[in-house]
Formats: C-alpha cells, structure tokens, sequence
C-alpha cells in the first residue's frame, strides 16, 4: 500500500506541477496527525500515513520538475556563457558531437563567475571524449530552453528532462578538461570494460558456426542485457515485434538466475544461508549489473535479489510482493524519474502479471499432476500474465499491439533460462580453458537458432502485430480492470479459501475438496477476456466514418508533412520530412511525431504518398513511414535522386515493401470519396532547367477540391515556378482560385510573389516549417500577405492545424490554440469568400 501511496503522490505532482514549499509542509502535518492518532490509539492512523507517503512522493517529484531560483536554465537566451560543470552522464555519441548531462557549479561572462545550480544538457565537440566525473570549464555556452510539443503524441523531451531535473538545453563548440575523473571511479569503469570485452571475446571464439560473432553477441545479450553489446537492428525489430524483447533486457528471471546459481555453489539446496555467501553473494550481484548496465530495471531486479539473499540468511520467509513493494519505493525515492521510465513499467508489470498468474495449488494437487504438466501450467500462466501486465504499456507508448506474444514466450521463455545457464557456463569455463567453452557454446548455438527462427517467424506472421494501435490511459484502465476480473474469476475462490484456511489454522478435512480454478471458473473467465479483447480490438482498429473531409498540417519543425483523409476512408500524405536545423524534437521525426500523430488519427495505411521533390526537409521521414505501415503507391516528381539519399532511402523501402512508384505530371487527377479530387498543376510534361533552384521549382503542385472549398499544396515552388504555374493555369483553363493555401517554400520571400497571390487570392494561408527567425514567415511575404487581407497561421506557432470541411463550411483548430488574434482559442471562425460557403466554429 505504501508503494502505491508513493506511485500515486508522483503522478499527481508530475500533472500538475505544484510548488515544492506547498507540498512539504502537508507532508509534514500528515505525518504529524499519524504520529498523534497512533498515540491516542484513533483508527485513522493508516489513512494519515498514507497521505503523508503520497504528499512526500510529491514533493520530492516537484524538486524535479520544477527550476529552482538558481537553476541555469535562468540564463537561456542571455548570450554566450562560460559555465564550470561536472559531467554526470553521457547520454550519446556520435561521429559529429556529444550530448552529456552536466552538473552546473557556476557560470558568468568573461572574469566574472557567480554560483549557479541545477543540470543542463550540452552538446559538445567529438574531438575530445568526455567521461563521468570529469569536471569542465565550457566556454561560449548557448543555452535554450526545451521546445514544447506541438502534435498528439509526441515524443515530450521537455517533460522527460524535466522530470529528471534537467530544465535546461546547451551547446558549446569549445571546452577544456579542469580536473579529470576520480580515481576510483577511473578504475572502476576500465575493470568493468575490460571484464565486458573478455565475456564478449570468450564467447566469440568459443561459439560455432558461420555467423559465430552474430550468435555470440546474442549470447551475451540475452546474459547481460542488450545493451552490453550492439545487435542488427533489424534482429532487434524481430524481437519487438513478437512480443519477445524482454528475454534481451536484463530483468527479475536473469537477476533471480544468476542468484540462484550463487545459492547453489555455496551451499547446493539448503534454504538457510550462512551470512558469508550474503557478503560474498552482493558483490557478485552488484558485478552482474555493473557489466549489464545499471539501468532502472535492473536496479529493481538486484534489490529484490538482496532481499532474497537476505531472508534466506535470516531464516525469513520471502514474499514476492514485499520484496517488489521495497524495490519500487527504494527505486522510486533515489529518482522520481524512474516511475515513468519505459522498461521499469515493463519491467514492474512483468513481474506482476507472471506472479498473479502462475496457477497455485495445494500439496495434494501437485501430487497428483505430473511434473510436465505442471510446468505447462506454469509457462501457461505467466506467458498470459506477463501478456496481460504489458499490451497496454507497449500499446501506450509504441502504438503497436503484438498478438502474438503469448505463443512466442511460450517458445522463448523457457529457451532463455537454458540459454543464461549455458552462457554463464560458456564464461567461466572459457576463462579457465578455452575448449572447456565449446560443448556449451555448441548446445546454445542450437538454443540460439531455434529462437532466432520463432522471433522471425510470429514477427513476419501477418496478423502477429498490429502498428499504429493507441490505447489512451481510459482504455489501459478498463484493461486492467478486465484482466482483474479474469484473474478473479481464475484464482479468486482458491485465494479467498486459502486465506480463510491460513487465518483459523485449521487443518483441512479430508472430505473437504481442495481449492483449485475449476471449468465453471475458466469458462466465463477466457469468455469474458475474449469479449474484452474483440471489444477492445474494434474499438481501437476500426476507422470512425467521418463525416467530413480533413486536412492535418502536421507540425515537423523546419519541413512540411500534410494528410488528406476523406469521407470514405482514404488517405494521402503529402510530403514527409524535417530538415536538419529543426530542434532535437524533430529529429527522427517519423517514428516521434508523424507515426505517432497518425495512430491516435487511427490512420493505419496511406493511399497515396506524394514526394513533391527530393529536399531532405519534406521526404527524410519517408522511409520510415514505408516501413512501418501499408503504402498502395509512392507519387514523384520523376526527377534524378542523385543528390538525395533519404529519397533514395524512400524508393529503396518501397521497393522492398512492394509500394508501386508512378510519376506525376500537370493535368493528373486523383480521385477520392464523395467526389474530392486532388488536380497536378506542376511541373510540367517538360521539367524545368536552368533556375535558380530546379529541384524546388519542380516540385509537384496540387490543387484538393470538395464541394466549394479548396486548398493549394504548391511544395517548394520559387518565383520562377509560380510564373510558369500562372501560364500552365491560363493554357489549360485550371483556376488556381484555393481558400486555403500553403506558402512555397515555407514562407521564404524567394516565393509568394504578388501575382501568385492575387491569382490564388486565399482565405486562410498556412507556413509550415518557417526558419525560427522568421515567425510566422519572412517579413516581405508577411507584408505581401498582411496587404491583401490573407491572415497567416504557423505549425511553428500553432502546431499541428487541422481542417474540417463538409464541401459548403470550413472549421480550423490547431493543437496549441495559439491563435494571433485570440490565443485562448482552439478553434476560429474563418470568413470564406467563395459564394455560398459560410464560415463555422
């Protein structure tokens, strides 16, 4: 209860984010008024107590959340800083720079330095690698704040820095190196390195076959955890994509293995321990996770490990629950941040759902069942628990839905406690001699093969995952609420006798059946799940008719990415991309904002995916989109890639997924429901040449019709690609006449020409991806704009802007509201000039 006391005190101070000095002090009180009514014997003793563990969970969250007056994020958008700092983590590397998670000491401007708090993160040069516990002086620091997200479901790098304690952004091309890392911890990070490279090198030279260094590299991840080496990140998909990728995170079953095989060679089965194999035991525990990597789940796992050494010490029974209840207080009180952290949930709830699940019987049962069948049972249960404990997690977070996964743990799960012995067997015997390693290395290589096989198998099943599956946190608790009655209905009676049983200690009369899931319980139990999950599976797959036709304006930072989805079920994407200037929150932009925007619209394929050209900043997240949903065809404007990789990128995948690829030219249509159709105006049968900009000059240009409204999509045009629009639109007798225009070129003033505008003569314009210096857009092309009555609206500014439209009305919403003339809004009223089309809310 105090665990769930202290989980519940967190989230209420993650959501709102109140003032530490306005925590503390009812914490203090609760605690008081428990301490009181435990002395006068008031049976609301509990009730405080618990109020005291949640308000304190609180407060120590909004430490966090929340910059003190000292912080260094104080100093954002100040000018060029000199900052003194130690390095506390590092967080990635890469050919170009550094990211790193410092602890502010101080900083100032030139001789002048005053103390300062807090942590930043700070991207440095790669040419000198930083380690922890060194201690920096930075010169001509940059810092920033966050950027806030502007899409639904959206990957938030400014809640999950805050939530750490980081409230700052910075950046520093030059830094010099005050004082290194101690010693101790020096020594500590080489010993550790050198004992990772000889477990990765005894298992390579040890392991058979062909692909020995893929195998022996998943050897030693599904031992020590996958990020103790570096596996293909197509063999990491597979492992997702089954529901398998928890055997390669080091968790409960590795920890509980390794500690079990420390129990047994000192002292064989004996359930009582003498205190030498506690003090030998902790630091071999404590090794295990240094060479895996102390992350949260495997912190959670030693603990519960220590608590079962401990107890076998003292003679004390364990019970799992207790033991899983200190961890995650323990956990939970060293960093706040933990609780929200992906694999401590997955981990936490794992463990949960194979504890719950595991069928129990009495004495007399087991007797009567044969060993086989009991361990059926067992995998049985806890491949359905762990199941049941964590869809809902990785349907929340990765929108995608692995109905498959019972059926490939049942396979994987029990492979892997055979493959941690062999492979722990494989390091200590190829430590002593390298042939001793052989025999187990072999037996693994076949293990290996067999869950290399079952992993590839149920991922390329169809039907096996579903991607683009959300589950908001209202259809997470109804989950766990089905999952609590299928439980109840499976192993509540039994719980409930059990426990009568235990409380009389009263023996059992013979007569007296014994307490076990019977048929009558199963049934409506596996009836009830089934109803569950159809209902579930409806709900969250199938499309909602639409009653309008929509246009999303997705927010990409400096690219431009557009979704038309029509009344019958059809969508198209325009563009997909981000270029590299956009903030760190843009960056992967397909898998964190553009996928995830599409699962909560319940997009799941696209008819249609136009590339208008080949620039980085409207295709570079193309490829991924390909690859992690149904595409009928890639649409191009035909020109060469040469100069484009992630283009290049964008055909190779479709290629390989089987897309069709067509070019399009003027005068092409393309038909959608309820008579929508979306008209190529540009380029040209003959591209044009010799611009100042070709590839933007070709882009391809669209004109969406429905019913009276319009909108244009003229891509990258520049002035000399409007002037042959304007001659293409008179020749062919096509009016370029739109009430909603996107700006070429993301407003840049090299577009938007008068004649342009006058010819489109929009309602509403839309900037998407304008450079941050030019907000909502050039200051020319606001004048231009500003003078013909056109009001503007910036995926920058707004975020993502949708569009609703019955053919004779228009609606307008954006996902931050920041409108210019209301920012208290969502939605506008938006004058349309086309006859008989009126403006609505």
């Amino acid at each position: 209860m105090m665990a769930v006391c202290l989980v519940l005190g967190v989230v209420w101070a993650d959501h709102y984010s109140p003032l530490p000095s306005s925590v503390a002090p009812f914490a203090a009180l609760a605690l008081v008024l428990m301490l009181l009514a435990t002395a006068l014997k008031f049976s609301g003793g509990s009730v405080f107590l618990c109020l005291a563990v949640a308000l304190t969970g609180a407060s120590l969250h909004a430490h966090r959340i929340r910059p003190g007056a000292g912080d260094v994020a104080h100093l954002a958008n100040t000018g060029p800083v000199r900052i003194i700092a130690t390095v506390t983590r590092l967080v990635s590397t890469t050919e170009y720079s550094q990211r790193v998670q410092l602890d502010v000491h101080a900083a100032g401007r030139k001789d002048v330095a005053v103390p300062v708090n807090g942590k930043l993160l700070c991207t440095l040069p790669p040419d000198r690698p930083v380690n922890p516990g060194q201690t920096l002086l930075l010169h001509d620091v940059r810092i920033s704040l966050p950027v806030r997200i502007t899409s639904p479901g959206q990957y938030d790098e400014k809640r999950m820095l805050a939530r750490r304690g980081v409230h700052a952004l910075g950046k520093a091309d030059r830094f010099t190196i005050s004082r290194p890392e101690p010693l101790w911890r020096l020594t500590l990070d080489s010993t550790v390195a050198r004992i990772r490279a000889h477990v990765v090198q005894v298992t390579r030279a040890a392991m058979p076959g062909p692909e020995r260094g893929l195998f022996a590299d998943l050897l030693t991840g599904m031992v020590f955890g996958m990020y103790s080496v570096e596996l293909p990140q197509d063999l990491v998909e597979h492992f997702r994509r089954s529901g398998t990728v928890h055997v390669m995170v080091v968790s409960g079953g590795h920890v509980t293995l390794v500690a079990g095989a420390i129990i047994f060679l000192f002292r064989g089965i004996s359930m009582r321990l003498p205190l030498r194999v506690l003090l030998i035991g902790l630091p071999l525990l404590l090794l295990y996770g240094l060479i895996a990597g102390l992350y949260p789940s495997v912190l959670r796992s030693l603990a519960m490990a220590a608590i079962l050494l401990l107890g076998m010490v003292t003679g004390r029974r364990y019970d799992v629950w207790t033991a899983l209840s200190v961890a995650a207080i323990a956990l939970i009180i060293a960093d706040t941040s933990a609780l929200f952290s992906v694999s401590v949930q997955l981990t936490f709830a794992a463990v949960i759902g194979v504890v719950a699940f595991i069928p129990r019987a009495g004495p007399r049962r087991r007797q009567r069942a044969s060993g086989f069948v009991t361990t059926l049972l067992a995998l049985g249960g806890s491949a359905l628990g762990a199941w049941l404990a964590v869809t809902p997690i990785v349907a929340y977070h990765f929108d995608s839905l692995v109905i498959g996964g019972i059926l490939a743990n049942l396979i994987v799960v029990p492979i892997r406690a055979l493959v941690m012995g062999l492979g722990i067997a494989v390091v200590l015997l190829g430590s002593i001699w390298l042939p001793l390693a052989f025999l187990p290395a072999t037996a693994g290589w076949v293990l290996l093969e067999v869950t290399v096989w079952t992993v590839r198998f149920f991922s390329l099943l169809p039907g096996s995952s579903l991607s683009g599956f959300h589950l908001p946190l209202g259809g997470i608790v109804v989950w766990y609420f089905a999952a609590a009655v299928v439980w109840w209905l499976l192993y509540g009676g039994s719980m409930r006798q059990t426990v009568e049983s235990e409380t009389n200690r009263l023996p059992r009369r013979q007569s007296e059946p014994e307490p076990q899931p019977s048929v009558s319980r199963a049934w409506p139990a596996v009836m009830l799940f089934a109803l569950a999950a159809i209902g579930f599976f409806t709900a969250a797959v199938a499309a909602r008719p639409a009653a309008h036709l929509r246009v999303i304006f997705l927010s990409v930072g400096q690219g431009h990415c557009a979704l038309i989805s029509d009344t019958g079920g059809n969508h198209v994407m325009i563009d997909a991309g981000s270029g590299m200037a956009s903030s760190r929150a843009y960056h992967w932009v397909g898998p964190r904002v553009i996928l995830p925007h599409l699962a909560r619209l319940r997009v799941r394929h696209l008819d249609a995916l136009i590339m208008t050209h080949a620039d980085d900043d409207h295709c570079n997240a193309m490829a991924d989109i390909i690859e992690a949903m149904p595409v009928r065809c890639l649409l191009t404007n035909g020109l060469p890639l040469d100069d484009s990789p992630a283009a290049q990128q964008a055909l190779a995948a479709a290629n390989h997924r089987g897309v069709q690829s067509a070019i399009l030219r003027a005068g092409a249509k393309i038909s959608l429901a309820d008579s929508a159709e979306l008209t190529v105006l540009h380029p040209p049968e003959k591209p044009l040449q010799r611009t100042v900009a070709d590839c933007n000059n070709n882009s391809i240009v669209t004109r969406l019709t429905y019913g009276q409204v319009s909108f244009l999509f003229p891509g990258d045009v520049q002035r000399e690609g409007e002037e042959m629009l304007l001659r293409w639109a008179r020749t062919h007798g096509e009016s370029l006449r739109s009430d909603v225009l996107l700006l070429p070129h993301h407003g840049r003033k090299t577009s938007s020409s008068g004649p342009f505008l006058d010819a489109v003569r929009p309602t509403v314009a839309i900037v998407s991806g304008a450079p941050p210096n030019w907000q909502p857009a050039h200051p020319e092309v606001v004048k231009r704009t500003a003078a013909r009555g056109i009001p503007l609206l910036s995926t920058d500014m707004q975020g993502s802007i949708e569009m609703r439209t019955d053919g004779h009305r228009l609606w307008i919403s954006s996902f931050s509201g920041d409108y210019p003339e209301d920012r208290r809004r969502r939605r506008w009223q938006v004058p349309i000039s086309t006859p008989d089309c009126a403006a609505a809310w």
